[in-house]
């Protein structure tokens, strides 16, 4: 909670902060018990909102919708996006590419939550550090504090850059980071089983997350999937957005794996397996050596080689269930007062990240 109010107000014109139950009408997992704090996040953004509801800097934004009148624990995500250039309704808007995170789908696996706040926060730091100073040289002739003001923000881009430095961040990374976030939108959801984070349970009150979805499940169970709001939230974000890329963050074992991971198609390799497997390398040997547990860089593979068949897997549902529909059926969950039928039929458009 306090990474993401702390990355809501340094950066508001850059981060959304909303949840799943105010912004698409979802019941909250859990009970009284569960997630006390989750009140006065509430109450804190809607001051944040109310403090930045007539500034310049929020015009572009989506309004949020937040209540504090549901217990459980709410699932919070960050939407980070360049709001001011690529403002609702342009053109430029429309073309952005979507990119996916998600952390702690299964709520004891730590790292996930950790990890993606973390990228988040790097990546709105280099942003707002390349963005410095704000304004252009004003003049020689220009009113002392207006001068000073500009004088202030080249201090403030010479402190940020060095500390970036230290840190072994260099100006062409910087730069790269920064151009991450103007050209894209970045949708991160820290701890997407937030119950089970908060509990520290790897499922949500008994349902696994990451067997919740409608993808290559047995004939006889094939409408028991989203029954977690965990998936649910994730639906509800893959329905209202195109995503182009997603990335799921788990714990237990070191690699960097795609699709398939499912038991159907543990014989087969996946359309994209050549751009996927070429991606997934990039990224291991981007991360480099892995001297901490005193090994070398991450496996790359399939989930299906290097994890384990899951059926109900998000990944694989994520990525196919717009087109391979021989695996894709709807749900019909009967827990949280149901769900509706029609929110797990899917466009051909919907899921191909």
């Amino acid at each position: 909670h306090k990474i993401m109010l702390e990355l809501a107000e340094d950066y508001p014109e850059l981060v959304t902060l909303k949840n799943a139950q105010d912004e698409y009408g979802l019941p909250a997992a859990g009970g009284i018990d569960d997630c006390p704090l989750d009140d006065d996040f509430t109450r804190r953004l809607l001051h944040l909102d109310k403090i930045y509801l007539t500034s310049h800097r929020r015009r572009h934004s989506h309004a949020r919708k937040l209540s504090t009148s549901q217990p459980g624990c709410k699932n919070w995500f960050l939407t980070i996006e360049d709001a001011e250039t690529h403002y609702p309704k342009s053109e430029s808007r429309k073309r952005l590419p979507t990119l996916f995170i998600s952390g702690s789908v299964h709520g004891n696996e730590r790292v996930g939550a950790s990890a993606s706040l973390e990228y988040a926060a790097l990546l709105l730091e280099a942003a707002n550090c390349e963005s410095l100073p704000h304004d252009d040289y004003p003049g020689a002739r220009a009113p002392q504090i207006v001068m000073g003001s500009w004088l202030d923000q080249v201090d403030e881009a010479r402190t940020c850059r060095e500390l970036l430095h230290k840190r072994g961040i260099m100006d062409d990374e910087r730069q790269w980071l920064a151009r991450l976030v103007t050209t894209r939108r970045i949708i991160i959801v820290p701890a997407a089983n937030s119950l089970g984070y908060f509990r520290e349970e790897r499922e949500e009150d008994g349902v696994d997350p990451n067997s919740d979805f409608p993808f290559d499940l047995k004939e006889d169970v094939n409408t028991k999937c989203m029954e977690s709001v965990a998936a649910r939230t994730v639906n509800e974000i893959f329905r209202n957005n195109i995503v182009h890329l997603a990335v799921s963050f788990h714990a237990g074992t070191s690699v960097v794996a795609y699709n398939w991971g499912a038991p159907s198609l543990e014989r087969f390799t996946c359309p994209d397996h050549i751009s996927m497997g070429e991606i997934a390398d990039v990224y291991a040997r981007f991360a480099g050596p892995l001297n901490f547990w005193d090994q070398g860089s991450y496996e790359v593979g399939t989930m299906n080689e290097l994890v384990y068949p899951v059926r109900g897997g998000m990944e694989d549902w994520a990525y196919a269930s717009s087109w391979a529909k021989e695996y894709s059926k709807g749900c019909q969950p009967d827990t949280y007062k149901g769900y509706a039928a029609s929110q797990t039929q899917y466009s051909d458009s919907v899921l191909r990240s």
